[in-house]
């Protein structure tokens, strides 16, 4: 589990990245990127390693809240993590387009994004699975939206965004559905009530 956490953490550096002045918009950019592209390589290796090698990570726990990965979860961080390196590689050039309109934001959004994604797989209760869904909506929203001064971006930025509510709320209705009628609304205690 630890090096998931890793992963996040390298995350993490990404998306503070948004707060470099505006001058060192390049530096941020390549932060980001490099942030998002160690960060889903780490991810990638720490899911190969449960998937081939046998290593199960213990799950972390706070309460009723947790992280933890299983055999499905970490073959979709496996996905996760290759497709961040792909697609962190091809940023580094594609993004440098935007130099001198918000540049900064969009990396810090690409690795809130990745990290949200990242922590939605690994949540272990309804509560972060909903936290982490939220955050990867906005985020993912946010990165739509991103050329907003075009009209037609921003009509799609918006449908997406009334389309994952509606999302989250059959999710919603769904976790309250079967966790009322479990233990608790861990995924290992509705698990069992199925």
């Amino acid at each position: 589990m630890e090096m998931f956490l890793v992963a996040v953490g390298f995350y993490g550096i990404g998306v503070l990245t948004m707060l470099l002045p505006h001058g060192m918009q390049r530096a941020a950019h390549w932060l980001a990127n490099s942030a998002a592209l160690f960060g889903s390589a780490v991810c990638a290796y720490a899911a190969g390693l449960l998937l081939f090698g046998g290593v199960s990570p213990a799950p972390l726990t706070w309460g009723s809240y947790s992280l933890g990965c299983d055999g499905w979860s970490a073959v979709f961080l496996l996905l996760t993590g290759i497709a961040g390196v792909v697609t962190s590689l091809y940023a580094l050039g594609y993004a440098r387009g935007y130099e001198g309109s918000r540049l900064r934001l969009l990396g810090g959004m690409w690795c809130l994004f990745i990290m949200s994604m990242v922590l939605v797989l690994l949540a272990g209760d309804a509560f972060s699975f909903l936290l982490f869904w939220e955050i990867m909506a906005v985020a993912s929203f946010m990165l739509v939206n991103h050329e907003s001064e075009k009209r037609a971006t921003w009509n799609a930025a918006y449908q997406y965004l009334v389309m994952t509510s509606v999302g989250t709320a059959a999710i919603m209705i769904a976790f309250l559905l079967i966790g009322s009628a479990s233990e608790g609304f861990s995924f290992a205690a509705m698990a069992k009530n199925t």
